[in-house]
């Protein structure tokens, strides 16, 4: 799909340089798609394995159909990339949806009609896999934490 989509002009991109989210998410699978695990049943790193090589071999031909620029990406270059139509598939939460549904913008406006959400594909694994965040899907703070009273100690 990205060589073809690549080839009419309507590459995708998914980042992978200091994005926290987006690429965890997506790189997770593709290990995961694989058979590849990060630490196994009894939390020993296992993720040197003939599975993650070809999880590995698998991404780098992957990268080939990217528009250039996704080592550099932060969380926001995915979305700002997909608004402005210069990609047209990329992993991404709400986020993009969410921005083309509230803009002022007519022409990005419009593209909330045209987004689809789809799950990651099953790879040689056999097994449809995803790793998302929540915590960036909560607000923290310092006023809702109620401190309790300190103990005295008895002397």
């Amino acid at each position: 799909m990205m060589k073809a989509l690549k080839d009419k002009g309507t590459p995708g991109g998914f980042a992978l340089g200091h994005a926290t989210g987006d690429a965890n998410t997506w790189c997770h699978w593709l290990v995961w798609t694989f058979g590849g695990k990060l630490v196994d049943a009894k939390n020993n790193v296992v993720i040197n394995s003939p599975e993650t090589l070809r999880a590995l071999e698998y991404s780098k031909e992957l990268y080939g159909t990217f528009i250039p620029g996704t080592l550099s990406w932060l969380d926001p270059n995915n979305n700002k990339v997909f608004l402005d139509g210069q990609i047209s598939v990329t992993n991404n939460g709400i986020s993009i949806y969410y921005a083309s549904k509230n803009s002022k913008d007519p022409k990005i406006n419009a593209l909330q009609t045209d987004i689809n959400h789809a799950r990651y594909p099953a790879g040689p694994a056999g097994v449809s896999s995803a790793c998302h965040l929540f915590m960036n899907q909560m607000i923290f703070s310092t006023r809702s934490i109620r401190r309790r009273p300190r103990s005295s100690s008895a002397s």
